[in-house]
């Protein structure tokens, strides 16, 4: 039986609280006149902000930095007191240049700092909403990033397993390959980190391809595309459920996936099955 992950109050509480960035940054094709100082994309690319995972998964800079010439980081808050007409230009730039966090759906499109029928998530533009309102802008969100569907975990999986499956890591989330690292290491600071290609590449060194159709507990399915590695699941043996977590954002939950799940999802992947090498001391 299949079921639907959403947070939990606690998770919702942190999405509340937690989701928004200190600092609003603005994204420009052309140089604004009325900012200032404005860095090139280039100087942007080597401040801490651009490093920041957290700025990165609520901006989507794999995105946005493809349309953008200017960053602009505001932290007086100076852009939401410009005049209505000024910000409301600015909040115009942020829906051409594509940045993450937007919303167009629903009661968004009817609110104050609403542009062309979307709304652009800002410190000021967040602060105005009520609480339900902010929540139905979170399950939007994680409804638009994510196939929120898993199963219900199983009892018998060791508790590190199931302290964590069907769960939102809203504060500090890792990518996929965080959580299988910590399924094969059982060290809980993959959960709080965002793991390179190389790094896990390393890992899977003490584990073999194979060619067998039958998985074992511990078995770990890696996807590539164009040679690279793009995703990977944990096998757990349980109900033939894979541990998984389709993203880097915190809007992803840690879910249980089916073979069938993972292979209709990432249909477009070459699929490879790895198992720990045999040790012989």
């Amino acid at each position: 039986m299949r079921i639907e992950v959403l947070p939990t109050k606690k998770e919702m509480d942190q999405f509340l609280t937690s989701y928004i960035p200190e600092v609003d940054l603005y994204f420009f094709q052309t140089k604004p006149s009325d900012l200032e100082p404005i860095m090139t994309k280039q100087v942007f690319l080597s401040s801490a902000f651009y490093f920041d995972i957290r700025y990165n998964n609520f901006y989507e800079y794999w995105n946005v930095l493809k349309h953008t010439n200017y960053v602009y980081i505001d932290r007086e808050n100076k852009v939401s007191k410009l005049p209505k007409s000024s910000f409301e230009n600015i909040l115009k730039e942020q829906i051409a240049v594509q940045r993450g966090s937007i919303l167009d759906q629903g009661i968004f499109t009817q609110l104050p700092y609403s542009i062309q029928g979307q709304y652009v998530l800002t410190n000021t533009t967040w602060k105005v909403l009520s609480e339900e309102e902010k929540k139905q802008a979170i399950l939007y969100l994680i409804y638009d990033y994510d196939d929120t569907m898993s199963y219900p975990c199983p009892d018998h999986l060791p508790k590190e397993f199931q302290n964590i499956i069907n769960t939102y890591q809203v504060i500090k989330p890792c990518n996929c390959l965080g959580v299988v690292l910590y399924c094969m290491t059982k060290k809980e600071i993959y959960l709080e980190t965002w793991i390179r290609r190389s790094t896990f590449e390393a890992y899977l060194k003490e584990y073999e391809k194979i060619d067998e159709d039958q998985f074992q507990a511990g078995d770990v399915l890696v996807f590539e595309k164009d040679g690279q590695l793009v995703h990977a699941s944990y096998y757990l043996g349980e109900k033939n459920y894979f541990m998984n977590k389709s993203g880097q954002l915190p809007l992803n939950p840690i879910t249980l996936k089916t073979l069938e799940d993972l292979l209709e999802e990432w249909e477009a992947c070459s699929v490879s099955l790895y198992r720990k090498k045999e040790s012989h001391n």
